[in-house]
């Protein structure tokens, strides 16, 4: 197994995400950081219990240890009215 492997199935708790992120991850059924990467970021971003800051620090943390989630969506900036 490689190191990258290892990661796939490491808790969501390595990646140190804030106690609130972590939470509602793990409320909505991803508690390994595969499980993560297996969504993109829309669907985590329309979890129940993921907010702005949530998502800024899931994919800041993500991001330190190169990763990111599956493609297929990003959100857009807000729009201006």
């Amino acid at each position: 197994m490689t190191g990258g492997d290892d990661l796939l199935t490491a808790p969501l708790s390595v990646l140190g995400l804030i106690v609130r992120a972590s939470n509602a991850l793990l409320n909505n059924g991803i508690s390994t950081v595969g499980d993560l990467l297996a969504k993109t970021e829309v669907e985590i971003a329309t979890l129940p219990g993921i907010g702005p800051f949530a998502l800024a620090d899931i994919r800041a943390k993500l991001s330190a240890r190169g990763l990111m989630f599956r493609p297929g969506g990003a959100l857009s900036p807000p729009k201006k009215p």
